[in-house]
Parts: C-alpha cells; structure tokens; sequence
C-alpha cells in the first residue's frame, strides 16, 4: 500500500519540533501496516480552524493524479478544526479513491456507523476547543492591554519589552534611529534620503534589516511614538501577513494615552502628520509635477492587498529607445 503524511502544527501552543514528533508516529504506523509513503506534506505555523493551508491545499489538489491510498495524519485536530472543513475534504479525498488515518485514533478508522458517530463527535470537540481557545486568548489579551502590557509579537522600534513586568520599555538607540525619522522628514526630506541617512549611520529595522519605504511610512503613523499604548488596532493576519493599511472600527481599538514611554513630543508629530495628509490630499497633482507624463489614474485606484495608491512608472529595455508608461 502506499500513503502520504499530513501534519501540522499551530504557532498558539506549539513548536515546530511538533512536526517531526506527528512524523515519527506516522512513519511508525506505515511501517507496521506494510506502507510506504511516498510524499510527505506539512503546515507550519498555520491554524486548523481554516482551510487556508498552502501544502494541506496542494495534498488536495494532487489527490486525484497520484497514485495512492491513504492520507495518513497524527489524529483529526491535525487534519482539521473545523468540522465542516474536515467533511468537505475528506469527502474529496474519498473521491478520488483515497482514505484519510487518524494513526492514533484507530477507533475512528473503521467503516462502521458507531466509527462515523466518533468521529463526528471528535471532530465536533476538535473546533469547540478552538473557539474556546480563542476565547480565553483574546481575554487575557484585553487584560493585558487594560494593564498596558506587551500582547505578544514584535514590539515596534525603539522599544523593547520588560521581561518581568511584560510593560514596554525605551531602546535607546533604536529610538534615537526613530527621531531621526521624524525629524527628517519634518524638515522636507524624502523617504530616499531617509533611508540613505539611516544605513549610513548604520540603523537597523527590528528584524536587524535595512529600511524600506514601507517601514518609514508605517513609523511615521505609528502612534506608540507617542506614548500612546493601542491595542487591536490592525485586522488579524491572514497567511502570516498583516495588512498595515487598514484599521478596526474605532469602538474595537484599545488607546491607553501615557501607557508607553514616549519617543516623539507633541508639537514635532502633529507637523509630521500635517505634511502626510497635505501630500497626500491630492497626489494626481504631486504625480505630475514629478513625471514627465500624465498618469491619469494616480490617486485613483489603490491596491486591493495593501491598501496604497498606485502611482504612475515608466520603463523601457535595454537597446529600445521607447519609453513605456503604466
């Protein structure tokens, strides 16, 4: 017989090491059943209330063409915490001729109506201990942020976290790269000369990178600059990213004024944020002053990811004398 082996872990309670351990046992059960598994697909990092998996997606979309017979998974949390998703897809594989194990609960495993009740029943206990999860996570959250205290990730620039106390603490020179941000462009210069000015004197982002035009404009709006503690501020993230360009309602987001320390005064962040808004107030018009076409649509449209404004480019190859504009 041959097979192929799921597994999954989620960033909430577990560690990437819970892969290799759900490989393992797998592995073991194959070799006790005379399988082979000929490929092995895995999620890292990624929650089992959704469906939006890259590899558990293209084990899926490969069920029909390969030639095999059983999916082999550790138990069903790791298939799936959703009940619907777990029957949706399962149904799937079982037409294309393919059985999903549970390797550590054969009791679901088997073709009777008593297997079909358990596992319904599992699966039903699978996606209420997930809601529940959820539950409690976001109100210990709201706990935390009552208390101004760090809800977990990075902390923005400039600040660092106490360990003990869990509250946000000044990183000198991190906040010093963050001033200078500010400072700059209060004074016209632009997000190039910026970033110029910041590798040169040897800055770096959080992650310990270079800076991007992203991360000046994200700093730039960033309201913890000025001892502002926000929390629930962003949508959550989808596939590990996050989309900087668009809030929550007013009602859901958590402003705790003085609830951090702060890096920016008053007077020199309403002038940055005067100028943010006079530039971007009619950018079809700041377009054309800098380019040597029209771009009609500047300002217009935006992206449907992100959330910018497109701008206008233009561009040509190496050899052709004619500018393309877009």
């Amino acid at each position: 017989m041959k097979a192929v082996a799921y597994a999954r872990y989620s960033s909430d309670n577990q560690n990437p090491e819970s892969i290799d351990q759900q490989l393992d046992v797998i592995r073991d059960w194959a070799a006790q059943n005379d399988c082979q598994i000929i490929e092995i697909y895995s999620d890292e990092a990624e929650t089992g209330t959704s469906d939006n998996r890259d590899d558990f997606l293209r084990m899926i979309a490969e069920s029909g063409s390969r030639d095999y017979d059983f999916v082999l998974v550790y138990k069903s949390n790791r298939f799936a915490r959703n009940k619907y998703d777990a029957a949706i897809y399962k149904k799937l594989l079982k037409e294309n001729d393919k059985k999903v194990i549970y390797v550590t609960q054969p009791m679901l495993n088997e073709e009777t109506p008593e297997a079909m009740l358990m596992e319904t029943l599992f699966e039903g206990m699978d996606q209420s201990y997930s809601l529940d999860l959820a539950r409690d996570v976001i109100r210990g959250h709201k706990k935390n942020a009552q208390a101004c205290k760090h809800n977990g990730g990075r902390p923005a620039l400039g600040f660092d976290v106490d360990k003990e106390t869990l509250t946000y603490i000044l990183n000198e020179k991190e906040a010093q790269a963050v001033h200078k941000i500010f400072e700059m462009y209060d004074k016209g210069f632009s997000y190039d000369a910026i970033i110029r000015e910041l590798n040169k004197s040897g800055y770096k982002t959080k992650t310990g990178q270079t800076f991007s035009k992203n991360s000046i404009a994200d700093i730039l709006r960033n309201e913890k600059y000025l001892g502002i503690y926000t929390y629930n501020r962003r949508p959550h993230k989808v596939k590990g990213m996050r989309n900087n360009r668009k809030e929550k309602p007013a009602d859901q987001i958590v402003k705790i004024p003085g609830g951090m320390p702060q890096i920016i005064e008053q007077a020199l962040w309403d002038r940055v944020q005067a100028k943010i808004a006079s530039r971007h107030k009619n950018p079809g018009e700041r377009a054309h002053n800098k380019a040597i076409s029209q771009y009609l649509l500047v300002g217009k449209i935006e992206c449907g990811k992100c959330g910018f404004k497109m701008v206008g480019k233009n561009g040509g190859t190496w050899g052709d004398k004619k500018r393309y504009d877009y």
